[in-house]
């Protein structure tokens, strides 16, 4: 049985901890009794771990008479906060911008990730509470004039990442321009393809109807023709791969171009292996290019052609700043590369006559 001093100074390290992490920042630190239940211990010891932070610095009593982070010892400031709110739904492009965030802060803040279902989400209201700053990540839904004025006049200062909400006055952030695909056109178009089709597996937000926009314009920009092959659902990945079977084995019907560009990731991994399984040789006998690798292009059998993310937190830095040092904004609300670097795989090569 553990002594109760060494359970006393394993409740104080666990509190200094989630102090540190920023962990009870949405609600609020528990009381004594919930402590006491979530720890396992009895209340004294809470109480006594309570006055022992109390005395370092680390809590203080609030207003209200809740326990709470303190400022830090001699005055010095109080610890930023800034959490990553993203919808509920799990991608390898939320644990891109999460590190992206947490290089750009470089231990200057805590940093917190935050899911919420929708825009009426408490969890919502209680990051824009809670934090001094959030990058929020919409996922799907539009932006509505009362959501803009909500999180504009907020006291927590919010940047919008892939989205372009600029005119609601919040700075946005995108590390991939839609038309950047133009690259992947330029790129097919001098390896000697006239017809580049398009393949969507993701349900359609303004990114996703952005890219296809770019895409048509590419077309009627390099004299290219194609044709849109789109099914948006949930799992990209597998929509992708049952909607490209459906086109590869009906293409003596209905033929394809003998290139795909794939709007994201999801879609590119879905129809390379739809072609394996038709036996058909991306690279030689049809090409397929991405805007978005999610950081797998180089490493997928065959090697994926596509558009890859610059370091975000270049990206993000301006951004930290104005949350963590409360100045006014500077510059452009709209924050994008000037330039996305390609990547050249295997999987696109010269142009057949048809496919």
């Amino acid at each position: 049985m553990a002594r109760p001093a060494d359970k006393l100074r394993a409740v104080v390290e666990v509190i200094r901890a989630r102090i540190a992490h920023g962990s009870d920042a949405l609600r609020g630190m528990p009381g004594e009794r919930q402590l006491a239940i979530e720890l396992g211990v009895s209340r004294q010891t809470v109480r006594s771990a309570i006055g022992q932070l109390e005395r370092e610095g680390c809590l203080a009593r609030l207003p209200n008479g809740r326990i709470g982070a303190a400022a830090g010892r001699e005055g010095s400031a109080r610890r930023p906060e800034i959490g990553f709110v993203r919808r509920a739904e799990g991608s390898q492009e939320n644990a891109f911008w999460l590190n992206g965030i947490t290089r750009a802060v470089d231990g200057r803040a805590t940093v917190r990730e935050v899911s919420f279902d929708h825009f009426g989400d408490p969890a919502l209201a209680a990051a824009l509470e809670a934090f001094d700053g959030i990058f929020l990540h919409p996922s799907r839904e539009s932006a509505s004039p009362w959501l803009g004025e909500r999180l504009r006049s907020s006291r927590c200062r919010v940047a919008i990442l892939d989205f372009d909400w600029t005119a609601y006055g919040l700075p946005s952030i995108s590390v991939f321009p839609a038309r950047a695909e133009w690259k992947l056109l330029e790129h097919l178009r001098d390896l000697g393809h006239r017809r580049v089709d398009c393949v969507n597996a993701q349900p359609l937000d303004p990114v996703i109807e952005a890219r296809i926009a770019a895409w048509r314009e590419g077309l009627a920009e390099f004299g290219l023709t194609g044709r849109l092959h789109s099914d948006p659902g949930y799992p990209a990945v597998e929509m992708a791969y049952r909607l490209m079977r459906r086109k590869l084995k009906a293409r003596e019907r209905s033929p394809l171009g003998t290139a795909l560009l794939c709007v994201t990731g999801p879609a590119a991994v879905g129809t390379l292996r739809a072609c394996a399984d038709e036996g058909i040789a991306v690279g030689r006998d049809l090409s397929v290019v991405a805007m978005n690798d999610e950081g797998l292009g180089p490493y997928l059998t065959p090697s994926l052609t596509c558009l890859q993310s610059p370091p975000r937190e270049n990206f993000l830095l301006s951004a930290v700043e104005w949350m963590i040092g409360r100045k006014e904004w500077q510059g452009s609300l709209w924050v994008e590369p000037k330039d996305i670097p390609m990547f050249v795989g295997e999987s696109s090569g010269a142009a057949l006559r048809s496919f």
